[in-house]
C-alpha cells in the first residue's frame, strides 16, 4: 500500500471510504492510520485509539479516566524515580517498556539490586526504554 500524502484526497480507485486497520506492526499501524485519515478515510480503529492502546502509560491513563480498575502502576523517568516507585510498590514488581508486546523486555524485579542493574542497562538503550513503567 502507498498513500499520497500531498495529493488531493482519497485514492479514486478505492471506492470504500471506511477502513478497518489490521496491521499488527506498531509503527506501520500508527503511520498508515494517520495517512489514511489524512487522505479522507474513516478508520474504524482510529489513530487516537491505536495510539492510546499501543502505549501502556497512555492506556493506563485512559482506563483510569474512564473509571476502569487497573493494577497499581507507577511511571518514573530517572533512576531515583524508579527507586521511589519501587519503595511504594514493594517487591516483587514488574518493569515494562511503555511500547511493546508479548512481554518483550519486561523484567521481574525481585529485589533492589536486580532492579538497579536492569535500570542501569536501560539507561544505555533507546530513550523510550528510559520511561519506566512499573507495576
Amino acid at each position: 500500500m502507498d498513500i499520497d500524502l500531498t495529493g488531493g484526497g482519497p485514492n479514486p480507485k478505492i471506492k470504500e471510504k471506511i477502513v478497518l486497520q489490521r496491521c499488527v506492526s506498531h509503527y506501520r499501524n500508527l503511520y498508515s492510520t494517520a495517512a489514511l485519515e489524512a487522505a479522507g478515510y474513516t478508520v474504524i480503529n482510529s489513530l487516537s485509539s491505536s495510539w492510546h492502546s499501543s502505549d501502556k502509560m497512555l492506556c493506563t491513563l485512559a482506563l483510569k479516566k474512564a473509571g476502569v480498575p487497573t493494577p497499581e502502576t507507577h511511571v518514573a523517568f530517572t533512576e531515583e524515580g524508579v527507586a521511589r516507585a519501587l519503595k511504594a510498590l514493594g517487591f516483587p514488581a514488574v518493569l515494562k517498556p511503555v511500547v511493546g508486546s508479548w512481554g518483550r523486555l519486561s523484567a521481574l524485579l525481585k529485589d533492589e539490586d536486580f532492579a538497579k542493574a536492569i535500570v542501569e542497562d536501560r539507561e544505555y538503550m533507546h530513550p523510550s526504554y528510559q520511561v519506566y513503567y512499573l507495576q
